[in-house]
């Protein structure tokens, strides 16, 4: 039998065909970008028409032009004729790395366990960075795991990365004197600390990290941050670079020479915002600056025994689940979150009464990405929906997640327990802003084991509350925290799925109670601790950094009791 490299060999020379592909080619690199989907849809009826030049032996050119189809569909949001046309060029290759990452990348959203076979494949084939961070993400999504099989399997992704990073670059150690008195003059030196991000512009991200750089002591503690953003910098940009002492553009630099320009900075305690979105977390495997840590950016420990610390609180990471993590949890006494859009002054749309009112029966709301929804939020959700007979539950999402294959699939999963397809909504309409969409449900739905954080956040500013089971995970955690910060937590944290039935049954039952949030709740944000005591919060995470720096010079902290 043939190799596939054997197989592959024969191309089509027909000039006809290769002027064809040729057309088409250029009329997807004119357009991917600009997802211009008249003239993408042209060049797909362009390598469609190039298969009637083709039989089976040319395997090679099937397999591209399924591939280039593939790509279109992509460019143009399809995700459900990307999959098809992608996984058709399996059939004839099994090597392409790539291919794997962009099927990966389609059911991340479709389906996970898929997702996480094919990004596990793609590293088989080309175990780069660039192919690490998603099948993290997708652990840490999945519910297979515990959080201590998260912890495994996540330090069983990271165990070769070390020895792979580490044998073409320097890996930094640092000495520290053995004399006390030394110890206690190095306890007391002003702390340069170091944040990278590819996130300083208008992103989600910092609307959490804004109010803590924003309110940093640079008069006691020197901030550089370095920025790894790869596109054109914006107001949030601006004001980011109003923060620090040093802004330091990092873009161009590879992990090896960011790490060693953090190193030649002699920063003392590095930071890393972004986890796997960016990548920039390895250039950590140097040890670029003596105490590392993670926070915000991934939600979940890294597996790299090089961080020092996930930054948290007690209730994110209690003390007795500590060791469910790599690194060490650096609590933040005055709590993890604080928030604030990142457009000042936004002008956010009226709060409209409960579509409860008018209906006369319950809508539940799911608005996070859609990946979250696992099997076991939909076991969660249906037996609410079985202990709630007359509600009705809205799946709300814009954008290529919810195509009309993921749809199909969720009304037959949800079938299959019992939830009737008339007590399903679905909805990918995009509003003149999206804080509309919230004004859709009465209460919305927390899915597991990854909960939301800034979808929670944002439908609390539009008079929506969020029913949440916490879990063991800290990724499972952020809606939890959030509504014990606004004191909600009684009626909207659940301990387990029977906890959940009742709550929503109790919420479902109350309409008076349910008015009552709609109306004070953007009110109840604005005057919580999310939102207020800034400085303090900011003081609260430099004391965490001290106490680091304390146990790193072996020096009692002078605050500790």
């Amino acid at each position: 039998m043939a190799t596939e490299e054997e197989r592959l060999k024969k191309h089509n020379d027909d000039p006809d065909f290769l002027s064809l592909v040729r057309a088409a080619d250029e009329m997807y690199m004119r357009n991917a970008n600009k997802a211009n989907h008249v003239s993408l849809k042209r060049a797909i009826e362009l390598y469609q028409s190039a298969f009637s030049y083709l039989d089976d032996s040319f395997e090679f050119d099937n397999c591209e032009l399924y591939r280039k189809i593939g790509d279109c569909y992509y460019a143009m949001d399809d995700m459900d004729k990307a999959r098809v046309n992608l996984e058709k060029t399996l059939d004839y290759s099994t090597s392409n790395a790539s291919i794997y990452m962009r099927l990966a990348s389609i059911y991340y959203s479709f389906d996970q366990d898929k997702g996480i076979e094919y990004n596990d494949r793609a590293f088989q084939l080309d175990n780069n960075f660039s192919n690490y961070g998603g099948r993290n993400f997708l652990t840490i999504k999945t519910d297979a795991y515990t959080q201590l099989g998260i912890k495994n399997k996540l330090e069983e992704y990271a165990s070769d990365w070390p020895m792979k990073f580490q044998a073409n670059g320097t890996v930094y150690t640092y000495e520290k004197p053995a004399d006390a008195q030394a110890r206690k003059e190095m306890l007391n030196k002003k702390l340069r600390i170091g944040y990278i991000s590819s996130d300083f512009y208008n992103h989600t991200m910092m609307s959490f990290i804004l109010p803590l750089l924003e309110h940093h002591d640079t008069k006691k503690y020197e901030i550089i941050l370095y920025s790894a953003v790869d596109r054109q910098y914006d107001d949030t940009t601006t004001r980011v670079m109003a923060c620090g002492n040093r802004f330091v553009d990092v873009s161009k630099l590879n992990n090896f020479d960011l790490a060693k320009r953090i190193h030649d900075d002699e920063v003392d305690i590095l930071v890393d915002l972004g986890g796997f979105t960016h990548n920039r977390s390895f250039a950590m495997l140097f040890k670029p600056a003596p105490i590392q840590a993670q926070y915000m950016g991934f939600l979940n420990t890294y597996g790299f025994k090089e961080i020092d610390y996930i930054m948290c609180d007690e209730f994110t990471i209690p003390k007795n689940k500590a060791d469910l993590y790599t690194e060490k949890p650096l609590y933040i006494e005055a709590g993890m979150d604080r928030f604030n859009f990142t457009r000042k002054n936004i002008d956010l749309p009226e709060v409209t009464p409960l579509p409860m009112e008018k209906n006369g029966y319950i809508t539940f709301g799911s608005f996070n990405d859609i990946s979250k929804i696992t099997t076991s939020t939909i076991r969660l959700w249906s037996k609410l929906l079985l202990a709630v007979p007359t509600a009705k539950l809205l799946i709300y999402r814009y954008g290529p997640q919810l195509t009309d294959d993921k749809i199909a699939q969720l009304k037959e999963r949800f079938r299959k327990l019992g939830i009737l397809e008339s007590r399903l909504e679905f909805s990918r309409e995009v509003p003149d802003m999206h804080f509309k969409a919230y004004l859709k449900a009465d209460v919305a739905l927390d899915p597991t084991p990854f909960g939301g954080l800034s979808i929670t956040i944002e439908a609390l500013h539009m008079g929506l509350p969020t029913l949440t089971m916490p879990a063991e995970g800290m990724q499972s955690r952020g809606t939890a925290r959030i509504n014990r910060m606004l004191g909600i937590d009684p009626a909207f944290n659940a301990l387990d799925e029977e906890s959940f039935s009742q709550k929503g049954k109790a919420l479902a039952n109350n309409l008076k109670i349910l008015q009552d949030y709609r109306k004070t709740l953007r009110e109840t944000v604005e005057r919580s601790s999310l939102k207020n005591d800034l400085d303090g919060f900011a003081r609260s995470v430099e004391t965490a950094y001290e106490k680091a720096w304390a146990d790193y010079v072996d020096v009692k902290f002078e605050n500790d009791k």
